[in-house]
């Protein structure tokens, strides 16, 4: 067999020879080229239409990289400032990114820069970086400030000279850095300060005073400016009268209010006395200062925005209140009050006063009152908040009626205890409240009060919160209906209270660990919460509170537990 003449052996053989050949001739190789650095561009960048707060913008930058001997896996970038610290520079794997820039007419443009680092952890020498200026997305003129009113006469109203406006300047793209006022010449702008500077939206409070405004017709421009320094082409207008026949409302709604009573603590001879009162100018849109005085009216306090004071320092006996209201025109109002201040007698025993609306929840509050249910078997006088009620009264308490609505301090102080039935229903708590400053100077003056209530977190507030205890008392079941096992006994001689028909818990006090506080009742069914304390400071009157709606309590064990209390921790005989 002839091997060369055979076609596939000769195409062996041939490629042999070549193999052989290149070998050969072959030179010894050369080292690869350095790795290459990435090549980092910025494509593009889109600013947003409008700041995100104030003159801040989200800008988002697009950029990409190219590396010829590997691939580009990593970025960092950082803005204005061309060589910085590898620390202030932000890194991410992705191609984009969005960034918060200021633009104000003192910064309108940024630089940019972005660099790109290679699979084989080399940067790019040259980074990449663009100018992003504000100009080339749009011309920051081209949206100008709005001033709407939020308080402000309306046009023809009657004022004094001293006018209080509320308006509001908003700015589509950018913020209202101040506003301009002027008084009937356009030509005579006032520059002013917001009041207050949010994102979009700034607010002016502006007082005009008889130093602006005289008697007679007006019109006030306001107009706002923003941060780029356009100025609303539309400003505000608000015209109105300006008279010197107006004044303030003002009355005292608590503390010395007229005719009131209050007690010296036990052993001292002064008091301190909490007052509150109400103005309003607001209805001829003014806005008001005040000063009060005791005894002596050309004694005058400072003048004061708030509407509430501490009388202190207060001996027995008769005393005036003065307050005074004044606009912002210097038109004043004047009020003055009698009250007085004296020892706590107590000569009376016991008052009961009720506080649950006989109407609503006949005939619950009749049956608890006749079964003996809030005060045992003590003698007692009784009061009701609710006027004209006279025809629910079971023969024990019609017999014993004293008086009706809020309870003069006078009235009080010839009681040493008092029992409160209340329920917050049809007044009953805002009667309470604005007796509140009594109360507590019964308490000081040796006083004891027994509130049995629902809802006792609207009762138990301010300063009876803190009422002989260090830590104030808190509420930790609130507006809750509880009705599983009652009331528990917490002390010898007293005895678990259950319910009837639709009864509740509400509201429950959270423990305390004070060592003024005994826990009169538990309340198993909810751990944590107590459903009946006392309260017995040195020196003091002694307050005690028990949980629910009483007037659905069983009365005879009621009746027991609250004879106890009234007994042996009140000392009522």
């Amino acid at each position: 067999m002839n091997l060369i003449k055979n076609p596939v052996l000769k195409v062996v053989a041939m490629l042999a020879l070549a193999i052989a050949l290149v070998a050969g001739c072959a030179k010894n190789p050369e080292a690869p080229n350095a790795d290459i650095p990435p090549e980092t561009r910025i494509i593009t960048h889109v600013i947003s239409t409008a700041p995100d707060s104030a003159s801040l913008y989200n800008v988002t930058v697009y950029w990409g990289a190219s590396d010829p001997d590997g691939q580009t896996e990593y970025y960092r970038y950082w803005v204005d400032q061309e060589n910085i610290a590898d620390s202030l520079k932000t890194g991410t794997f992705d191609p984009v990114a969005t960034v918060r820039m200021e633009f104000t007419s003192q910064t309108p443009s940024h630089v940019f820069y972005v660099q790109a680092k290679d699979n084989r952890d080399v940067w790019d020498l040259t980074p990449a970086s663009s100018v992003i200026d504000i100009e080339s997305w749009r011309d920051v003129n081209q949206f100008s400030p709005n001033t709407v009113p939020v308080t402000v006469p309306p046009n023809g109203a009657l004022t004094s000279r001293g006018v209080h406006f509320v308006v509001n300047g908003s700015d589509i793209d950018g913020s209202v850095t101040s506003f301009q006022r002027a008084v009937d010449d356009t030509s005579a702008w006032v520059t002013v300060d917001p009041t207050f500077v949010m994102a979009r939206e700034s607010t002016l409070e502006l007082d005009l005073t008889p130093t602006d405004l005289s008697l007679g017709p007006h019109i006030v421009f306001v107009r706002s400016i923003d941060n780029f320094g356009n100025v609303d082409e539309s400003p505000l207008s608000i015209s109105f009268i300006a008279v010197d026949t107006l004044r303030p409302d003002l009355s005292v709604v608590s503390g010395a209010i007229p005719n009131a009573f209050y007690f010296l603590p036990q052993g001292g001879t002064t008091t301190d006395i909490a007052t509150t009162w109400a103005g309003d100018a607001s209805w001829y849109y003014s806005t008001l200062l005040y000063r009060y005085a005791v005894d002596d009216s050309a004694s005058w306090s400072n003048w004061i925005t708030e509407s509430m004071a501490t009388l202190t320092g207060l001996g027995p006996g008769a005393h005036q209140f003065f307050i005074q209201a004044m606009d912002l025109a210097g038109n004043a109002t004047t009020f003055s009050t009698d009250f007085g201040v004296g020892q706590l007698t107590g000569d009376r025993g016991i008052l009961v006063v009720n506080g649950i609306d006989w109407g609503t929840y006949s005939p619950q509050p009749e049956n608890m009152y006749a079964a003996n249910g809030p005060f045992g078997n003590h003698p007692f006088q009784f009061w009701d908040f609710f006027p004209g009620s006279e025809s629910f009264y079971p023969p024990n308490i019609a017999s014993v009626f004293v008086g009706s609505g809020a309870i003069p301090g006078d009235s009080l102080g010839h009681y040493s205890s008092v029992v409160m039935a209340l329920n917050a229903f049809n007044g009953d708590d805002a009667i309470f409240s604005s007796m509140q400053p009594l109360v507590m100077s019964y308490l000081n003056g040796g006083g004891n009060v027994l509130l049995a209530c629902r809802f006792g977190s609207l009762f138990i507030t301010g300063d009876l919160l803190s009422y002989g205890v260090g830590t104030p008392l808190e509420f930790n079941q609130i507006g809750v209906n509880h009705r599983a096992g009652g009331l528990v006994a917490a002390v010898e001689g007293l005895v678990d209270i259950g319910g009837i028909g639709s009864w509740s818990l509400s509201d429950l006090l959270a423990p305390s660990t004070d060592p003024n506080v005994t826990t009169l009742f538990n309340t198993p069914d909810y751990p944590g919460s107590v459903g009946g304390i006392i309260i017995q400071p040195a020196g003091k009157g002694k307050f005690a509170f028990v949980a629910g709606r009483e007037y659905r309590f069983d009365y005879a064990a009621m009746a027991t537990d609250f004879d106890y209390i009234l007994t042996h921790y009140f000392g009522e005989q």
